[in-house]
């Protein structure tokens, strides 16, 4: 189980996502404006539901977005019940039912307490946050990818369902790897069914938790959240799909990377401790060099770098 991927982990390099929401030139042209409007849906969900995101992620634009998506869905709350409490032939019909009964055939339509300024107002308030957040890792020099899409609420309940599941699933993995070659699997453990407890938080734990959330509200504000787990769930989707192209691009590069240096130096030595020469019969053959003095290059240490530039700009701000 320790090798599940978790989110808790600083982005790491491929997860995360450069996307057309968020990267303005291609949002228009490279999906539909249908599609385009439930991008902007999950921008709410984001800023209230995750957290620790990549400056390109969560942009002042972006920001904006979710909230005139908010703003439309709190028109609709305002809306609603004069459209539905205005109809002439239910108040018609109502009149006569009152004459007759002493009430109305269909009882006016009681919003309740609105609960969309309440939602925007939080949106706000962890909005703030978020953008403080970012401004602090900036100054910080807390490096974080820019386009990382931030960490979930709900991982921790992804975490023990993935573990449940791996627990339930092994003893099946098991079984099918007894019709693997012997050489495929000698001193090799089961593979865990999952072993990315993000995506599933993100694809599957995070929608079905909003739509529970939902029950807990009503009116408009109940459709606002069914409607952006929906969205919220078509654009992991797709972000997971940019991911496992962007991934399997870099695996392809390294498979035929290391075809080559079969095919140049031989299996398993090092090009740059070998000697490469032709023979008549265009076969290649490849004899080991001894290591040199000058073979070892020393790198500077990063972190100590990023942090005197930290120090100086601090002193500098004094």
């Amino acid at each position: 189980m320790n090798n599940m991927h978790t989110h808790g982990q600083s982005s790491a390099p491929g997860r995360a996502y450069n996307t057309p929401r968020n990267i303005w030139r291609n949002r228009w042209g490279h999906s539909s404006s249908w599609g385009h409007f439930m991008e902007m849906c999950t921008v709410p969900v984001d800023v209230l539901f995750r957290r620790n995101f990549g400056q390109r992620w969560l942009t002042v634009s972006n920001f904006f977005t979710g909230l005139f998506v908010l703003l439309l869905f709190l028109g609709m709350e305002w809306e609603l019940p004069m459209v539905l409490n205005s109809d002439p032939g239910t108040a018609v019909q109502n009149a006569i039912m009152r004459d007759i009964l002493g009430k109305p055939l269909v009882d006016p339509y009681d919003p309740g307490i609105m609960l969309m300024p309440w939602v925007i107002a939080l949106y706000i308030l962890r909005g703030i946050y978020h953008f403080f957040r970012i401004f602090w890792n900036k100054r910080n020099a807390n490096p974080r990818h820019s386009f990382d899409d931030g960490t979930s609420i709900f991982e921790p309940i992804a975490y023990g369902l993935a573990r449940v599941l791996n627990w339930l699933t092994r003893p099946f993995i098991k079984f099918l790897m007894f019709f693997l070659p012997k050489s495929e699997r000698r001193k090799r453990r089961e593979p865990l069914l999952i072993n990315n407890v993000r995506n599933l938080a993100d694809l599957i734990v995070e929608p079905i938790c909003l739509v529970l959330i939902s029950f807990l509200l009503h009116g408009v504000a109940r459709v606002w959240l069914v409607f952006s787990a929906v969205s919220v769930f078509i654009f992991t989707w797709r972000k997971i799909a940019i991911w496992r192209n962007k991934n399997l691009d870099f695996h392809d590069a390294s498979v035929e990377a290391r075809d080559m240096r079969t095919f140049y130096y031989g299996q398993g030595d090092d090009p740059f401790q070998a000697e490469v020469t032709f023979t008549k019969k265009a076969t290649i053959k490849v004899k080991k060099m001894p290591p040199t003095e000058d073979s070892s290059t020393d790198y500077p240490d990063l972190n100590q770098i990023m942090e005197q530039m930290r120090n100086s700009r601090n002193k500098g701000q004094r």
